[in-house]
Parts: structure tokens; C-alpha cells; sequence
């Protein structure tokens, strides 16, 4: 199917679900909601040459849920991206659909339990660093697409969370259009192991204006791997006022994916937003063992046009194992549902 399809078909799915989705006898027990992003995002200047490249994109995400009764809801995420990194020049290449996320939801108040496909938790970073590249560092570190079970519940004055958990090898880790392979146990990769020997902890902090933020987590060796990786990971985000924020990360990690290396993260960022727009800088410093310490700067610029639509740019300086690059990029962002 060609990119021009896919765009179609996905706009078609969104707008059909957004008109449907409450359409139920009971209005409650059914929820949709979908974005789609459209953008721009070019590397144009690099001492390596063959890290530039040029693309225009589509991605997107779908979500719905039914309420079985107030307890016990069903949930699932489709997801579609170009499942392959840019190479020269693209435009809407690439294009796969895939699960992302589905299962049982469960909550016994003050317990709250997750069965099913799922994304554990870990850092905070990657979604709370403001702008388009801000989180480009961090999000190596974090699991998505994992089959198992995990936990939230009230402990003393913050929220407990754990997870146990193995990465998606079933058919749901396939991709429909572009092909990203499915994923096996042979594959190798700490916490690709086919059983549930993995394992997030974390808790979480809230202090008048400030919420803080602690990670664990074991990650089994697979195939191939030399250790298994342990990492924890301390974060915070403060509102200075209404208009400021600030939010920071630290990680670190042994045996950094089921290598003999160790491996340190680092991120800050700040957000200022105005009645006109919000802009956003932020700066992470990544030092794997034995490979040096890489930098990035971002800044962003985002400005919402409508209840269901936004506008977003960003520009990013890295330098990664001695390269450095220069990055910018511009996307609409549409949402549907709520």
C-alpha cells in the first residue's frame, strides 16, 4: 500500500471513529481518542555527511476504551510510523501500523492493575522535556511494547508502581504496510527473554508545587547479552509559577543494554508559556563508558491553533561521538475524540 493510501486510510479511520466513538447506548463506557501529526524534519548541516537527510512524515495514534462496569475497562493502541530510519530524502515512506498497547485494566481503588501489552513506567523524562527534540537522548532508555502485568497503588503520601513484564515476541509485534519484522526471543536484547524475569519499580512525589520522581529497574539478559541491566533514576518537574516550569532527570545505569558498559544520563529542561505560544530549551548530556560523552541542545516553539489542533517546531544541536549536527523541524499536530 502507498503512502497516499495510508495517509487516506488513517484520516478516514480517525474521522469515522471520532463520529461513532459515543455513538454506544451507554455513552460512558466507550472512549476514542486519536491524533495525527504531520511535519517536516531535516538534519541539514553534519560533519558526517550521511547523517543528513531530509522528510516529511505522518504519524499517528488511536486509543479506545470500554468500561466493562466503574471497575474493569478494555483498552488498545494502534500506532503508525515509518518503521525504518530516514536515509536522503523521504516523503510518507515507510508507513507501518501497529498494536502498541492492549489489555485489562483494572480499578480496585486504591490498587490499580494493568494485564495485557503495555508501556512500563521508568523515567519521566521522556514525556515531560519540553520540545520537539527534547526527549531525543532519554527515550533510549525507555520500554515500550512489553507483555505482562503492573501495579499502582497509594503508598504513605506518594504513588508506589511496579511492573513485571518481558518484551513483545506474539504476532502484535509485527507491523501491517511496512514490515518491521516481529520480534523473537532470538533477537537477543536485555529484557527480550519470553519470561516474565523483568521488573520496574518506582514512586512517585508530590510536594505543593514540585513532584518528585524515583525509578528501578532489572532488565534480564537475552541471547547474546553479557549481563543483565540494572538502572535507577531520579527526576523532578517544579512549576516556578502559572507560566514557568522546570523539569530534570538523572540516570544511570550498569551493564547499559546487556553490555560490559556502564552508562550516565542527564537532562534539564524549562518551559515558558504566554498567552501567544510556549517556548521551551533544554539540554541533556548522555556518557556511555567507553564511548565518550554526547551532547544535546534543543529549543521548541509550540503554539495550539484550535481545541483539536497545534502547531510545533524545534531545533536541536547534537554532538555524538565527536559529530555534530544541526536539526530543525515543523509539524501540525490534529486531535480527535477526548
Amino acid at each position: 500500500m502507498n503512502a497516499a493510501l495510508w495517509i487516506i486510510g488513517l484520516g478516514a479511520v480517525l474521522s469515522t471513529a471520532a463520529s461513532t466513538g459515543y455513538a454506544s447506548d451507554d455513552a460512558s463506557a466507550l472512549r476514542f481518542e486519536a491524533d495525527l501529526e504531520i511535519g517536516l524534519e531535516t538534519v541539514y548541516a553534519s560533519d558526517d555527511p550521511d547523517e543528513e537527510y531530509n522528510e516529511a512524515y505522518v504519524s499517528g495514534e488511536a486509543s479506545i476504551e470500554y468500561a466493562f462496569s466503574e471497575d474493569i475497562l478494555a483498552f488498545a493502541q494502534m500506532s503508525i510510523e515509518s518503521v525504518t530510519d530516514a536515509e536522503g530524502t523521504r516523503a510518507f515512506q515507510d508507513l507501518g501500523a501497529y498494536i502498541s498497547e492492549i489489555g485489562l485494566f483494572f480499578d480496585f481503588e486504591p490498587v490499580h492493575l494493568t494485564l495485557g501489552k503495555f508501556s512500563p513506567s521508568f523515567g519521566v523524562a521522556n514525556d515531560a522535556l519540553p520540545g520537539f527534540f527534547g526527549a531525543d537522548f532519554v527515550d533510549e532508555y525507555e520500554v515500550e511494547e512489553v507483555l505482562g502485568l503492573s501495579i499502582e497503588a497509594e503508598l504513605g503520601v506518594g504513588t508506589f508502581g511496579a511492573a513485571v513484564f518481558y518484551a513483545d515476541d506474539t504476532r502484535l509485534s509485527e507491523s501491517w504496510g511496512r514490515k518491521r519484522g516481529r520480534n523473537m526471543v532470538s533477537d537477543g536484547g536485555v529484557g527480550n527473554t519470553g519470561k516474565l524475569n523483568n521488573f520496574t519499580l518506582t514512586y512517585d512525589l508530590e510536594i505543593e508545587e514540585t513532584t518528585l520522581h524515583a525509578g528501578f529497574r532489572h532488565l534480564s539478559e537475552g541471547e547474546g547479552d553479557e549481563e543483565a541491566e540494572r538502572g535507577a533514576v531520579l527526576g523532578f518537574a517544579h512549576e516556578v509559577s502559572d507560566a514557568i516550569e522546570i523539569v530534570g532527570e538523572v540516570a544511570h545505569f550498569s551493564h547499559f543494554e546487556g553490555s560490559s558498559e556502564d552508562a550516565i544520563f542527564g537532562a534539564l529542561g524549562l518551559s515558558y508559556g504566554t498567552d501567544f505560544a510556549t517556548y521551551s530549551a533544554s539540554v541533556t548530556r548522555r556518557e556511555i563508558e567507553g564511548l565518550g560523552t554526547d551532547t544535546l541542545f534543543s529549543a521548541g516553539f509550540d503554539k495550539e491553533l484550535s481545541d483539536h489542533s497545534s502547531f510545533t517546531a524545534g531545533y536541536a544541536f547534537t554532538e555524538e561521538e565527536g559529530v555534530e549536527s544541526h536539526r530543525l523541524a515543523v509539524a501540525f499536530v490534529f486531535e480527535f475524540g477526548g
